[in-house]
């Protein structure tokens, strides 16, 4: 991680000094009031609804999921498999 002082202005200080010098690199500067957290209205679906809605979120074709049920054949068919995703077709 790049740091905005130079190795001679640390020869100098003591251990702490220096640890708590990193822990300000890491935490960034500190301002009067803290930023908002600004994030999206979203619908119903969670998509969001400013910007251009593309086609497949305008006209969805199926449902995808990060997930999937196991096998029965491999058995506990009620357990899932994460990061295993589904593709489950519209009516």
């Amino acid at each position: 991680m790049w740091k905005n002082r130079s190795n001679a202005a640390l020869r100098g200080c003591s251990r702490s000094e220096r640890a708590q010098q990193d822990r300000a690199d890491l935490e960034g500067p500190h301002t009067a009031h803290p930023l908002p957290l600004l994030v999206p209205q979203v619908d119903r679906d969670g998509n969001e609804l400013s910007g251009i809605r593309l086609p497949n979120v305008a006209v969805p074709l199926a449902t995808y999921t990060g997930w999937n049920f196991r096998n029965p054949s491999i058995g506990q068919p009620g357990e899932l498999l994460p990061l295993t995703g589904s593709y489950i077709p519209g009516l």
